[in-house]
Formats: structure tokens, sequence, C-alpha cells
């Protein structure tokens, strides 16, 4: 996947969502994309979606390549996976470090940012290499 297919991935989760496609969304995936420049590794097996990024750096490069920059980007994707009834679940290692959409909720929620939930021991762990 590149980084031009991103919006559209949105944009196709976003009609879902809307009820203009299939009831329900569950995926089927156990594959490697190419998002801005890392190589991320993606595993799903129902409404829950595994992806291994190589590092916390390329977790935040992956969510600034999403439609809006840094600007919207922490919201588009999350949203999107909220209203498909679907579940991402970033990590790096072993280290589950966000969650985003469905299930993902959390304090950050009262900044504006629904549909997200960290973990803040598990990401600073992954930052520091522990």
């Amino acid at each position: 996947m590149s980084d031009s297919a991103i919006p559209t991935l949105v944009e196709t989760i976003d009609r879902v969502g809307a009820g203009a496609g299939p009831p329900g969304l569950d995926v089927s995936a156990d594959l490697t994309v190419h998002v801005a420049g890392h190589r991320l590794a993606v595993e799903a097996y129902t409404d829950r979606v595994f992806v291994d990024f190589p590092s916390v750096g390329s977790v935040l490069d992956v969510l600034r390549a999403t439609p809006g920059g840094s600007g919207d980007a922490s919201q588009a994707l999350p949203a999107a996976l909220a209203a498909a009834d679907l579940t991402a679940v970033a990590r790096v290692g072993s280290r589950e470090v966000a969650t985003l959409g469905a299930d993902a909720s959390g304090p950050l929620g009262y900044l504006g940012y629904d549909h997200v939930a960290v973990s803040p021991r598990h990401l600073l762990l992954s930052a520091v290499g522990v």
C-alpha cells in the first residue's frame, strides 16, 4: 500500500461506516505494507486489526501521512474505524502502544482525540528501546 492509498482507505472505511457498503466490516489480512517509508506488518482476522511498527517514530510518521497531515490526521482514521466498528492496534515490538477506533477509549477523549487510546507505559518503554 502506498502513501497515496491512505486517503482512499479512510474514504472506503467511512463509506462502510455510513451504511454505503455492506453492513459491518470484518478484516482478514496477513500482509506487509509500506507507508511513509516504513515497512509495517498488518494482521487481522475479525474486527480488530494489528499493525506492527518498527519504532514509535514510525507510528508518528504514519499518522502524519494520513489525510490532513498533522492537523486532523489524528481524527480522520480513528473516526472512520469507529464508524465501521473496527479497531486498529498499533504495536511496537510486543507492546501495544495505541488503540484507534471502536474499542479505543480513555482520557484523550477529553482533549478532543475521540477513539484514540494510548498505553503511556508501553509507549515510553518502546520509545527508549527497553
